[in-house]
């Protein structure tokens, strides 16, 4: 009739599987290895605004800039008035997002780790991945507007280099997306944006003595044409991101028609996220009882405010 003691309560307790039963019964460490971690850079290179007592932010948004000072006469009576300065608005409408779970109060009581701490880092994860899929390819409608996307409310179809060859990428056509971008975005932010299979395409990029061209200084060849310099993780000098979220063209094959490989752009200049909620955890033991449960809720809406800032690199229709 007396209470069990830890040790006596844990060997008793045994629980489902894959919901965290099985941590009870054995010893483990005070640490659990993620299997698949992506880092989340999107937020950190983004302007980022909170929405405090309003639905929507309002960005405004140069959409026609003034024309250049022409010479006038200091006694001219006419002299000249400039009307082709115009705004427009880019609208934020953070939207709630959800993810609830339950917790197993056996779980919690006899596990040897910390359940309720994984279960918080797992619900940060799974927010961070879905705001990043968003950020590059979401559809503007019930989700952020990503700048895969071509719209005219983000990134259109103006900012898009098309590649020379229809079927396969080559080095110039990437020489010729950064010719694309103007230089006030040529700065510390700019960055690449690609899937992990276009890095092996141009990793695979070889010259006429089939050298290949992706490789940094240092190798004991010539490396004035080489389109990495000093490390592998730059491309013609700027850094770039691997994204599990970026298209996919596929390691080897021809590219498929019409279809985004790489986005080369100054996300500080380029691109606005609002939140109104930022990952609130909320205690959900009344929803789940008997057992407990915690979830996590976020508002959040990304849009691109100046297109000039990227360039997407595409193969022709």
């Amino acid at each position: 009739g007396r209470e069990l003691n830890d040790v006596e309560r844990k060997s008793l307790t045994i629980g489902n599987d894959g919901r965290g039963g099985y941590l009870a019964p054995e010893q483990l460490l005070n640490e659990v290895i993620q299997l698949v971690r992506d880092r989340n850079w999107t937020r950190a290179m983004s302007q980022v605004y909170s929405v405090r007592g309003a639905a929507t932010i309002g960005i405004p948004v140069i959409t026609e800039n003034m024309s250049d000072p022409v010479p006038t006469s200091e006694i001219s009576t006419s002299g000249t008035n400039d009307t082709s300065l115009t705004f427009g608005i880019r609208n934020l409408t953070p939207r709630l997002r959800e993810v609830s779970i339950p917790v197993g109060r056996l779980a919690e009581i006899s596990s040897a780790v910390d359940i309720f701490n994984i279960v918080f880092q797992q619900m940060a994860y799974v927010k961070a991945r879905k705001e990043e899929k968003e950020f590059l390819t979401g559809n503007g409608a019930d989700e952020a507007m990503g700048v895969f996307t071509e719209s005219a409310n983000g990134v259109s179809s103006s900012r898009t280099r098309l590649l020379g060859t229809a079927t396969e990428i080559s080095g110039d056509d990437v020489i010729n997306a950064v010719a694309m971008l103007r230089e006030q975005f040529r700065n510390a932010n700019l960055r690449w944006v690609f899937h992990r299979n276009l890095e092996g395409r141009l990793r695979n990029l070889k010259d006429l003595n089939n050298n290949y061209i992706f490789s940094p200084i240092g190798q004991g060849v010539y490396n004035a044409q080489f389109l990495a310099a000093g490390m592998p993780g730059v491309l013609l000098g700027i850094p770039y991101y691997i994204s599990e979220y970026a298209p996919d063209p596929g390691l080897t094959g021809d590219l498929a028609a019409a279809t985004n490989l790489a986005m080369l752009g100054d996300w500080s200049q380029g691109y606005a996220i609002a939140d109104s909620i930022d990952g609130e955890i909320v205690n959900l033991d009344q929803k789940f009882y008997p057992a407990k449960g915690i979830g996590i809720v976020a508002a959040y809406d990304g849009q691109p405010i100046n297109q000039d800032a990227f360039v997407r690199l595409r193969t022709s229709a």
